[in-house]
């Protein structure tokens, strides 16, 4: 059978966890559980970024809720300009972030030029079917985009927001992240 997985904010000291239940079947016919957590400890992540700071969005973003009861798929708006945030998928058999593959593969997903900064952020923007994108991958692998009908002058203000910010949370030695809802 199948683990059933319920994900839980981590815990102190682990920057991601999962909880789940493998029920498997014993001699007899009997079932058991096996309850297991698995998380990343803090140590093991980027040492500049082992504590997150939950983002303050700019004046008039309102929180638009998604389907995952934590927020992972929430979206903030002021309604015209959107900010959304996911993972990268990606193998881990020799690995080295945001190197030139992992920025080509971001940009054929996306249908634009991306960059690797200075500071190893990848980023881009361009436009893809309607809308007009700022993509940013963080050290962690987190993707933050902002997307609109418009490229304006806030769109500007907003991308130049964006890479500001989870530069600045860096350097306070917090990773940058979205708000979080808590389970109820």
């Amino acid at each position: 059978m199948l683990p059933s997985t319920n994900y839980y904010m981590p815990l102190s000291g682990l920057t991601h966890c999962i909880y789940f239940t493998i029920e498997h079947l014993g001699t007899g016919g009997t079932t058991t559980q096996t309850e297991m957590l698995i998380g990343t400890e803090i140590g093991a992540s980027d040492s500049a970024t082992d504590a997150a700071g939950q983002a303050s969005f700019p004046e008039g973003f309102k929180l638009i809720e998604g389907d995952h009861p934590l927020g992972e798929d929430d979206r903030y708006s002021n309604g015209k300009h959107v900010f959304q945030r996911h993972l990268l998928w990606r193998a881990y058999d020799n690995y080295t972030w945001n190197d030139d593959k992992v920025r080509k593969d971001i940009a054929n997903s996306y249908g634009f030029p991306i960059y690797r900064t200075a500071d190893s952020l990848l980023w881009g923007t361009g436009k893809s079917g309607d809308l007009y994108f700022y993509v940013i991958v963080d050290w962690g692998g987190e993707i933050f985009e902002l997307f609109s009908r418009e490229n304006d002058a806030d769109f500007a203000t907003y991308s130049k927001w964006l890479i500001t910010s989870i530069r600045e949370y860096r350097k306070k030695g917090k990773r940058f992240i979205f708000p979080r809802r808590i389970l109820k």
